[in-house]
């Protein structure tokens, strides 16, 4: 393993501790042995020599022992140097004590003296600088030559180091890709690892989400029945908590319907097979109120393909099936309005004939036939007939309505007095009016529905009680028009009639405005009053509500549309005829007897009559008539062409002609709905032949009317 810096840099301050250590080692080496030998030779040599040759040197003799305190310094250092100066210091006073002829005796060698040991001393310090100089020169190449073999020796070792540093760095190197792709592998697969949970967590946040703003209920069971999960919508089901659930069964938590459900769920899990769409019906702990549910059971399966569990979707159902009784209700209303509305048509026919015929026949008998009283009677027969017709076309909506803008508190205050005497002593009348807007209905119309509503409340209060009628306004939005059977959102204003009488249950509501329904006993109804006014509400486009339980009432709410515009009053019927007319007639009637009848009507009384059975044949007449057709007398419907587009044709033909319409009932959208034409005449089936005269009269005498000057 290659070393560490800090080894590296330990290895450099040690090999430099050693440099520092030879240094002062070599600093301390003691002088060679031969030194001392050297400088004593020379000593004595010079001291010799001195001696011996005095007399040629005389005071050079300085000169010699000056030399030998060199040799002795260079070879001797420091002692061999002070050792020499001091003997030959010595031997240069005794040279010149014993020296004869000396000049400068006295003073002058005291000085030479002087000079001497100073030159010595110095030479002495040179040379012993020199020396040790030379040996630490020497030293230091010896050291520096050691250690540049210890450096080479380590150089080599540590290029050898070096190299292994660089195998092991390569090989760290190689184990650093080798881990930064583990690491990426590690975490690739901790990134998927987590995506994975991430994906998992999104998915049961996602079901969680789903299954709470589900419309529907959604459970699941473990294999002992017992609830590991339930959503919000069935828990509101049931009724209970969704804590209250989870670890329990459920005869635990509903157990009313548990009988029924557990056996499916058991079947599931034995069988395997799921079950779809098993209608429940019961009640919750919730409410004690019958519901119906649509339930599917299917098994939950482990990855194993093994059966785990069952998993439940329960959808409430109450309102749709509600809301289908209702429908196939009203497609019932409807059929039987559409077989009332026709036999009315035709029996209105027939009553025409039987009603005219009777007045003519009776016309052309004297007053004291007898037979005359025996027609009356027809007549009066008749006419009753005629008052049955009419509250049958009322219910199946095909009555000929004129309706106006009007104020309904006025008009039920206008019925105070009748009201007060047809309900009797017995019951309370209490008017609550309210401040609302208007409506658009026929002012007769409305009386009969309050009426009819007025005297099905006293009816239900035998012993007396309360009728309270009450006025407000409303408003209908998606939400709360939803159920309804005709209620559509918008304004209205609701006349609710309110009795304290005894009641209904669900079954006298559910067949409440059918024709000819009563709970009264044989001989005391016909059972119209109540299917009357839904047939005229529903015509006026509003719609009837009823609240009621056994023993607590009823109470009859009327919605119709709020309007706007200024109350009004339909004109009061003329009381005077105006003066008869003669001129061309132009009868327009599909069915055989009325025209016949029309046809003899009209010119008895003096008119020239053309008729028709059918819309495109009366315009071929009237085409053939020469100017001047006084009036066209039509059906509402007609086989060929409609009797408003067939006034319009012959109006183009004939500018000055008025327009007198007939039928005991119409289909046609706009007289149906109430809107005639404007100034349009109108005469209702059955008639009588002075109703008709009547009806043609002021025909010809409204200048305002189709074809008026």
């Amino acid at each position: 393993m290659a070393p560490s810096a800090q080894q590296r840099d330990d290895d450099r301050t040690a090999l430099l501790s050693r440099v520092a250590a030879a240094t002062r080692e070599a600093s301390r080496t003691p002088r060679p042995r031969h030194g001392m030998r050297v400088a004593i030779a020379a000593t004595l040599i010079a001291a010799v020599l001195a001696f011996a040759l005095r007399d040629a040197l005389g005071t050079n003799v300085a000169s010699l022992f000056l030399a030998a305190v060199v040799v002795s310094a260079w070879f001797g250092e420091r002692a061999g140097g002070l050792l020499a100066t001091v003997a030959l210091g010595a031997a240069f006073v005794v040279f010149l004590l014993t020296t004869p002829g000396v000049p400068g005796a006295g003073h002058v060698d005291v000085l030479r003296l002087v000079m001497y040991v100073l030159a010595a001393l110095l030479i002495t310090w040179g040379c012993t600088s020199l020396r040790v100089a030379q040996r630490r020169a020497q030293d230091h190449a010896d050291e520096l030559a050691l250690l540049s073999q210890q450096l080479a020796d380590q150089s080599v070792e540590l290029e050898e180091q070096i190299e292994q540093a660089q195998t092991l760095a390569s090989e760290l190197e190689q184990a650093n890709r080798e881990m930064e792709e583990l690491t990426q592998r590690t975490d690739h697969v901790r990134s998927g690892a987590m995506a994975a949970v991430r994906e998992r967590e999104h998915a049961l946040a996602l079901l969680d989400a789903l299954l709470a703003s589900a419309p529907m209920g959604f459970a699941l069971h473990n294999r002992d029945l017992r609830y590991l999960r339930i959503n919000r919508v069935l828990a509101e089901i049931n009724g209970v908590p969704i804590a209250d659930h989870i670890g329990h069964t459920m005869r635990d938590v509903v157990p009313t319907i548990a009988p029924i459900v557990e056996p499916v769920l058991e079947r599931v899990l034995a069988t395997g097979e799921p079950i779809v769409d098993m209608e429940l019906t019961g009640s919750t702990a919730a409410s004690s109120e019958q519901r119906y549910w649509l339930a599917s059971y299917f098994p939950v399966r482990s990855a194993a393909n093994e059966t785990i569990g069952v998993g439940a979707m329960v959808l409430d159902v109450s309102e749709h099936t509600r809301l289908k009784a209702q429908f196939h209700q009203a497609q019932k209303m409807e059929a039987v309005g559409r077989l009332a509305g026709g036999v009315a048509h035709d029996f209105n026919n027939l009553l025409t004939a039987i009603m005219c015929y009777c007045v003519m026949a009776a016309d052309k008998l004297g007053g004291g036939e007898s037979c005359r009283s025996e027609l009356e009677e027809i007549a009066n027969a008749a006419s009753r007939a005629a008052g049955l017709t009419g509250q049958l076309l009322a219910f199946s909506r095909k009555q000929v309505m004129h309706p106006v803008v009007l104020d309904v508190n006025l008009r039920i205050q206008q019925l105070h007095r009748m009201l007060s005497r047809l309900i009797g002593a017995e019951i309370e009348l209490q008017l609550i009016p309210g401040n609302v807007g208007r409506v658009f209905i026929d002012p007769v119309q409305l009386d009969q529905v309050i009426l009819n509503l007025a005297v099905n409340a006293c009816d239900a209060m035998p012993d007396g009680g309360r009728l309270t009628i009450q006025t407000a306004n409303g408003e209908l939005t998606a939400d709360t028009a939803h159920g309804r059977t005709g209620g559509e959102p918008g304004s209205y204003v609701l006349i609710a009639v309110r009795d304290t009488g005894i009641g209904m249950d669900e079954a006298t509501k559910s067949r409440l405005f059918e024709p000819f329904f009563t709970t009264k006993e044989p001989g005391r109804g016909t059972g119209l009053g109540l299917s009357t006014a839904y047939g005229i509400v529903r015509q006026s486009g509003g719609d009837v509500g009823v609240q009621s339980e056994p023993g607590k009432g009823t109470t009859f709410t009327v919605y119709l549309p709020r309007v706007e515009g200024e109350a009004s009053e339909p004109p009061a019927p003329p009381t005077a005829l105006p003066p008869r007319r003669t001129g061309t007639v132009l009868v327009a009637e599909d069915d055989d007897i009325v025209r016949v009848l029309a046809r003899r009507i009209l010119e008895r009384a003096g008119y020239h009559v053309v008729d028709a059975a059918r819309g495109d044949e009366a315009l071929e007449r009237a085409r053939a008539v020469a100017p001047g057709l006084l009036l066209l007398l039509t059906d509402v419907v007609l086989p060929g062409m409609a009797g408003r587009e067939l006034a319009e044709h012959v109006l183009a033909l004939h500018p000055h002609c008025r327009v007198l319409f007939m039928s005991g009932y119409t289909d046609d959208d706009v007289l149906r709905r109430g809107d005639l034409p404007a100034n349009t005449r109108f005469v209702q089936k059955p008639f009588t032949p002075s109703a008709l005269l009547s009806s043609i009269a002021h025909a010809l005498e409204d200048a305002s009317a189709p074809g008026g000057h």
